[in-house]
């Protein structure tokens, strides 16, 4: 089975496992940071995956199968603190910002992801299933965007997150309803901060 176009639409967010304070990596990256420094809203961080295709392989009589595919993830994390900045050359945090009505990164990534289906129902169209596996995301753009007194300014750069972001991956089939969620393998930073990114929501997709 082959499909075109499966949107994603969900919350992202990250568990925060760094060390702060004097004398750790986190304080030369942003120095001064706190754990709250990096909250974020969470119903304004938001997750939207854009599949190219979903193909989805037979292995054992349509109950078991290889599904595979190919798009775009885009990441919205809105801070709390909407104060932080994040500099470029070299990539440092601090608090400069101030009177923010809108702060957040954005990072986004074009993802293979692959998982082992199982198909409940095969000879139904609306099925109920699981799928579990991993991905493998390239980052391609990140951006900070900031609004000011109805400003709007963005600052390109990669703020040391990491090039690839490896994940688990999940797909729950409830008929109509289908549910994803992923968890990477490590911080999205390459280094001063561990935020080990998650996402989950709603599939739109007709199998």
């Amino acid at each position: 089975i082959f499909l075109i176009m499966i949107l994603d639409l969900g919350f992202s967010n990250y568990v925060d496992n760094t060390s702060y304070g004097p004398g750790t990596a986190a304080n030369d990256f942003a120095p001064g940071g706190t754990e709250d420094w990096f909250k974020l809203s969470d119903g304004k961080s938001r997750s939207v995956n854009i599949w190219f295709f979903m193909q989805r392989l037979n292995m054992i009589k349509h109950v078991v199968n290889l599904k595979y595919g190919l798009g775009l993830e885009l990441n919205n994390y809105h801070f709390e603190d909407k104060r932080i900045k994040f500099n470029e050359n070299p990539t440092s945090i601090d608090q400069t910002y101030s009177g923010l009505s809108k702060n957040k990164l954005a990072a986004d990534y074009l993802t293979v992801p692959m998982m082992i289906n199982f198909n409940f129902t095969p000879t139904k169209r609306s099925n109920f299933g699981i799928s579990a596996g991993i991905s493998a995301g390239y980052l391609y753009s990140a951006r900070q965007k900031i609004k000011v007194d109805g400003d709007v300014d963005k600052t390109k750069g990669d703020f040391n997150l990491r090039e690839w972001k490896l994940s688990y991956i999940g797909e729950i089939a409830l008929g109509p309803i289908k549910l994803y969620g992923s968890y990477a393998f490590k911080s999205m930073f390459e280094k001063g901060l561990d935020l080990t990114p998650y996402n989950v929501g709603f599939r739109f997709s007709n199998w």
